[in-house]
C-alpha cells in the first residue's frame, strides 16, 4: 500500500527484532530516498518530507514516476530486499533514474 506521499510504499511485516518506535518528535525535513522503518513497517520516502520514522538508508532507486505507463517501481505483494553497496554504485544507480 502506499503512505501519505505519492508513490510511498508501506512494506510491511518486518521481523520483530528490527522493529523500532516512531520517533517522539518527527524531522522536519527527511531527504528523498530514505528508507525508514517504524513499528511493523518499512517505507521509501518518495519526496523530501517531514516524518517520524527511524532512518536506516537510502535508496538511489527512483520509486515513483510521473510516467504514466508504470507510476511505481514497486507494486502491491512485491517483495523488496534491501542490502548494501558503494558509494560509487550508488551514483551510479542514483544517475540511471
Amino acid at each position: 500500500m502506499t503512505g501519505f506521499i505519492a508513490g510511498m510504499p508501506f512494506l510491511g511485516d518486518l521481523d520483530k527484532n528490527m522493529r523500532a518506535q516512531r520517533l517522539e518528535t518527527p524531522r522536519v525535513k527527511v531527504p528523498k530516498g530514505s528508507v525508514g522503518i517504524t513499528e511493523q513497517f518499512c517505507n521509501i520516502y518518495t519526496f523530501e518530507s517531514p516524518g517520524g520514522w527511524n532512518i536506516i538508508g537510502n535508496s538511489p532507486k527512483k520509486i515513483f514516476t510521473k510516467d504514466q505507463s508504470k507510476l511505481t517501481l514497486i507494486d502491491p505483494g512485491d517483495e523488496v530486499e534491501f542490502f548494501e553497496i558503494t558509494k560509487k554504485e550508488y551514483k551510479k544507480l542514483n544517475e540511471q533514474k
